[in-house]
Formats: structure tokens, sequence, C-alpha cells
């Protein structure tokens, strides 16, 4: 059973269902971190959740909202979870990444429809 699970989401929608699981996994004991870009940053932010690496600075953003500030192996390394659930926004961008990654690093991948 994972015991440490990586949460990367991009829109409004990813926000709405991971913030239910999000509650649901932590009293469960569940270790979650947050990794979001684009209209789902600035949700997570507003309902108090620290996001790892919040604050990229305005060129590492573009025009849709996905970041390039982190580099999705090396953030898998330093955290090494159990599980990483992605979104599947369009552009997909962090979701992709960090889904490949894990997928490289072997870790657990799965996602939420």
């Amino acid at each position: 059973m994972p015991k440490h699970i990586v949460i990367v989401t991009k829109d409004i929608a990813e926000f709405l269902i991971y913030s239910l699981l999000i509650v649901l996994l932590r009293a469960k004991g569940y270790k979650v971190t947050v990794i979001a870009e684009g209209l789902s940053l600035e949700k997570w932010i507003a309902a108090g959740e620290a996001v790892y690496g919040t604050d990229p600075t305005a060129d590492q953003v573009d025009k849709n909202g996905c970041r390039h500030d982190l580099n999705p192996s090396a953030v898998l390394e330093d955290l090494k979870p159990d599980l990483v659930l992605t979104g599947l926004g369009a552009p997909i961008n962090l979701g992709e990444s960090f889904g490949l990654a894990a997928n490289k690093l072997g870790r657990q991948l799965g996602f939420i429809e």
C-alpha cells in the first residue's frame, strides 16, 4: 500500500477531483504532495495547500499556465513517492512529464477520470 502520493494537476476539474481525494487520503494516514500549474495552482493556494515549488517566476510559465521550472525526474527523486497521480488536462504538460518520469523511475502511476 502506497504511503506517499504525489498529485499533479493543471485545470479546475483536476483540482476539484483531487482536492476531495486528498482529504480522504490524509484521513487514512497517507502523505500527499501537490504539484500544480495552470488554473489549479491558484485554487490549491486559495485552499491553503502547500504546493511543491509554489511560486514560479513569470518567465517559467507559458501563456497556457504551463510551468517550465520543475524537473520531474529530479522532483520525484527528491520526494520518493510510492504513487504518482496525474490529471489529463490539455495541454497536459506536467501531467505528462511527471507520468513519463514516474515510469522511467519505476514509480506507480495513475489518474482519476
